[in-house]
Formats: C-alpha cells, structure tokens, sequence
C-alpha cells in the first residue's frame, strides 16, 4: 500500500525536462526482479542528479522532493520506496 506523500511537496519548476521513464508507472514501485530494480536505481540516481544540478539546487531535502509524486499519471514512491532509493544512493 502507498502511503500519500505530505501534500507540501514543491512543485516541479515547468522548465525541467524529464527523462522518458519518468512518465512509465512502473518507475514508482520498486521492482522485485535484481537485475531490473538495479536499472530502476540507476534512472533514480540519473534523476535525482539532472534535477538537482539542472536547477541548480544544493540540498536534497526528502520530505520536500516533488520527483517522488507524478501527478500526470497518479503515481508516487511510498516512504520505504524513498528510503530503498536514497539508501542506494547514498551508497553510490
């Protein structure tokens, strides 16, 4: 089950340009299969990196972070969802 995320999440600046998995719901339930969520990571951190340098935004502020939530296509990462993807890529 998908917990909602704080509706308080910042909205994502219309000048960003999003990668095509982006908009493939699968891209927000992390995926069983090794080899398959080990992609699924990798486009995370491809994401979280473009966004943050694109915009040039410093910080990684979690509970704030508009790419968990794609409002285009109802879908969002849970908060253990979140925490597999930061742990990832923190790691990396």
């Amino acid at each position: 089950m998908k917990l909602p995320i704080s509706a308080n999440v910042m909205s994502i600046p219309v000048d960003f340009e999003f990668p095509y998995f982006y908009h493939f719901p699968p891209f927000y339930t992390i995926q069983p299969v090794l080899v398959t969520r080990d992609k699924q990571l990798a486009q995370w951190r491809e994401l979280i990196l473009k966004y943050h340098t694109d915009l040039k935004i410093k910080t990684l502020v979690l509970h704030e972070c508009p790419l968990w939530r794609n409002a285009s296509i109802g879908r969002e990462l849970s908060r253990d969802e979140i925490q597999v993807v930061m742990d990832d890529f923190v790691k990396r």
